[in-house]
């Protein structure tokens, strides 16, 4: 997730490339649209673009064309961006 949210600059699907390339591995990091279970707040990280809090995810289910179809569950590590307001 560091690196993800390091590349990032508003074009998640660039960021996605380039932890990819950095890796060496086309599936190291992906984006999908998924029926999930958080978990606490693990971190929040801060850039001049977004904040994300890092969670820890239960994935159930995920989105295809003909709706949400159940998976296996699966934990994974997701970067969700938070709105933040001035005050």
């Amino acid at each position: 997730m560091e690196r993800f949210i390091a590349f990032y600059d508003g074009d998640a699907e660039t960021a996605v490339d380039a932890v990819n390339a950095e890796e060496h591995c086309s599936s190291a990091c992906a984006l999908a649209t998924i029926a999930y279970v958080t978990g606490p707040p693990l971190a929040t990280a801060r850039k001049k673009v977004a904040t994300f809090r890092i969670v820890e995810v239960l994935a159930i289910g995920i989105v295809t064309p003909n709706g949400v179809r159940a998976v296996e569950p699966s934990h994974f590590f997701s970067a969700l961006e938070v709105e933040e307001c001035d005050a």
